[in-house]
């Protein structure tokens, strides 16, 4: 498995959270509920958002940022990069500063 995320065949998927958390009847949405119900929440607290329905979805935990670039300007700084679909520039640049 660890060959084939490194070749980019296959993805380690983590779920968002939604109204269709816990829809099927197994140990992991059981844990999700669970998890869900620490925080004070409910599945149907997805349904009615100031931006809408919130199904929830699965994305890739672990991915790779494509042509990286930094450029340097008297003092500022401009940072360009490519990620797959669905995957969040802002995780990246959160872990970029903390790096840097």
């Amino acid at each position: 498995m660890r060959t084939m995320v490194q070749n980019r065949k296959a993805y380690l998927l983590a779920r968002l959270a939604g109204s269709e958390i816990g829809k099927y009847d197994d140990e992991f949405s059981t844990y999700e509920l669970e998890l869900l119900e620490t925080d004070g929440l409910k599945p149907e607290d997805f349904i009615d958002t100031p931006c809408g329905k919130i199904k929830g979805s699965f994305r890739p935990i672990h991915f790779w940022v494509e042509c990286p670039k930094l450029e340097e300007y008297d003092e500022k700084i401009m940072i360009s990069f490519k990620l797959i679909r669905g995957m969040y520039a802002t995780v990246f640049l959160r872990e970029f500063v903390e790096f840097m």
